[in-house]
């Protein structure tokens, strides 16, 4: 893994454990198991490494025979647990668990004889919380049968049949029956909490679906009453976007342009239709009743709580860089950047658009304006993304 210069220590080794544990899976049960799964064969592997490092050493300082064996059973271990993290990894879950469980029950009995034989039943407690975790529920009783048969026949040939630990093992069966109860509720619950949440996530999509064609269907709405705008909000709408995420505004923020800009025209629903259609230039008190229409957009939005992050472009669209706009007559930064930019491409697309009164402009001529209004009417510095995007 290449890890970005000057990242954070912690960064590094969140992202490589993420990295460790993680498993391509078809379904999240078993997606969750190979996470389990790896995290288990994480922690045996670094008491390995630790104990083969230890044996390298005192092999070099005697190199015996002794130690000879347990460098090489220390290897063989390491490189076992580290191919079965391998499989795991490669989707091969229930193969790995199985294998490991196998192989940890097998090694307690054969390998571990302690002078108490109880001390050795505890560990068996290891592969029965392993296989009922990261197989499936009910593997903590076939763990449990194959530890039994192993410990028996280890006791056996040992001659030890005498010290059988009755009592322990009916223990470990103990333990296995409240694995399992504990697992299968475990993953039940995580199964019906997924599912609910699958559930919710789908509704929710539904909703801001619904959301949207909603907005979509009141823009065209409002293109439909104002037929000499016709297709002017779609346009915008999407050469805001455009400038917007130039302009580095995250995925979240555009949604909230998409739909400010969408319904940037929305309060002038309240403007009597003989101003807003009138033919030749408005007086000034017709000017003083269509200089209301953000304020109108703004009430007619702000109780709506999801369209309050919309709110800056309906409401402030019409402000100027130089303070001479309306309604609140804001200057420069006081305005919110995506009314400044979208102030930039309204007027662009005014200029460029077939009105009753006048012919569109050429694209070269309304681009000459745009660049002749920076610090007047814009903020220069949408001014200069805006003629980048247009290659100027």
């Amino acid at each position: 893994m290449n890890n970005p210069p000057g990242e954070p220590l912690q960064h590094i080794l969140r992202r490589w454990v993420y990295w460790a544990v993680s498993v391509r899976a078809d379904t999240d049960t078993s997606m969750r198991r190979g996470q389990l799964l790896a995290g288990f064969l994480l922690l045996l592997l670094i008491p390995l490494t630790a104990l083969t490092i230890n044996n390298l050493y005192y092999f070099f300082l005697a190199p015996t025979a002794e130690f000879g064996w347990y460098l090489v059973s220390d290897l063989l271990t390491f490189f076992f647990f580290l191919g079965l993290w391998v499989i795991n990894r490669k989707g091969y879950t229930r193969l790995a668990g199985v294998t490991a469980a196998l192989l940890i029950s097998t090694l307690i009995s054969f390998f571990y004889s302690p002078d108490n034989p109880s001390n050795g039943l505890v560990m068996y407690v290891l592969p029965i919380l392993a296989g009922s975790f990261v197989i499936e529920p009910k593997a903590s009783f076939w763990v449990y049968a194959v530890s039994f048969v192993t410990y028996t026949v280890s006791m056996y040939q040992t001659d030890r049949f005498l010290n059988y630990d009755v009592t322990g093992m009916t223990a470990l069966l103990v333990v296995a029956a409240i694995t399992w109860v504990t697992s299968d509720r475990l993953e039940h619950t995580i199964s019906t909490n997924t599912a609910l949440y699958k559930d919710l996530q789908t509704s929710n999509r539904e909703l801001q679906e619904s959301y949207e064609t909603t907005l979509e269907g009141w823009s065209r709405a409002l293109d439909l009453r104002d037929r000499e705008t016709e297709g002017h909000t779609l346009r915008v709408t999407e050469l805001t976007l455009r400038i917007a995420s130039l302009m580095g505004f995250t995925q979240e923020q555009l949604i909230h342009v998409r739909r400010g800009a969408l319904l940037h025209d929305i309060g002038k629903m309240g403007v009597p239709d003989d101003i807003l259609h009138k033919p030749g230039p408005l007086d000034e008190e017709e000017w003083q009743v269509m200089r209301r229409h953000p304020n109108l957009a703004y009430e007619l939005l702000s109780p709506i709580q999801y369209l309050r992050p919309a709110l800056d472009i309906p409401h402030y669209h019409h402000e100027r860089w130089d303070g001479a706009g309306y309604p609140d007559r804001l200057k420069g930064e006081e305005i919110p950047m995506a009314a400044r930019i979208f102030a930039v491409v309204d007027v662009f697309d005014a200029l460029t658009s077939e009105r009753p009164y006048r012919g569109p402009l050429s694209r070269e001529k309304a681009i000459d304006y745009i660049r002749n209004q920076a610090g007047k009417h814009f903020d220069p510095h949408v001014v200069e993304v805006f003629l980048k995007e247009f290659g100027q």
